[in-house]
């Protein structure tokens, strides 16, 4: 049993306990980031497939971002209605019916990287990030796969890499990373 000594000596104990357990609480606070995102290159990953369709590189990117409103995203409902819709309201291509834009650069003979103007463009989209539309801070890594058609455009010994932008709904651009470049075996 307890005795009234006891009794308050724990319940000054677990008062203690929950009183710095709310003060720790309450310092911290979300991270701080831009609304704009930003993102870093952290890795680049190729291996070669081939099958009985053909013989592809496939490509992985990885990057890190951040952003501090997490409308990074696009989901199957957000591309039916403006400003996601496949084409402007001119007839032109809408930049931003994709929200992940790759260029990719070959070395020519000179060294220098040239970028290739490609049709189709590998440009893309991610679906949303943040597990909710509440406006919260988010980072993580975005692994991103393209495959590259051998013999087509991508030739053995070709040396590439790429040029990595992402958007957000609020159809704000991050910054731009470069890869570091592979061959194509």
């Amino acid at each position: 049993m307890f005795s009234t000594r006891t009794f308050w000596q724990t319940a000054v104990r677990l008062g203690l306990v929950l009183s710095i357990s709310l003060f720790v609480a309450s310092c911290i606070s979300p991270p701080e980031y831009s609304d704009t995102p930003s993102i870093e290159f952290k890795a680049i990953n190729s291996r070669r497939v081939v099958d009985g369709s053909g013989t592809r590189d496939v490509v992985t990117i990885t990057v890190a971002f951040q952003d501090g409103t997490g409308d990074l995203g696009l989901d199957s409902l957000d591309i039916k209605a403006a400003p996601f819709l496949p084409f402007n309201a001119d007839g032109s291509a809408n930049r931003y019916f994709n929200n992940y834009f790759v260029k990719i650069f070959r070395k020519d003979a000179t060294g220098v990287f040239r970028s290739l103007n490609l049709e189709p463009q590998y440009n893309s989209r991610f679906d949303h990030l943040a597990p909710s539309d509440k406006a919260a801070p988010i980072k993580g890594d975005l692994r991103f796969t393209l495959i590259l058609l051998y013999g087509l455009t991508f030739r053995k010994g070709d040396e590439i890499r790429f040029e990595i932008a992402i958007a957000d709904r609020g159809l704000r651009e991050s910054n731009t990373i470069t890869t570091d470049s592979i061959i194509i075996p």
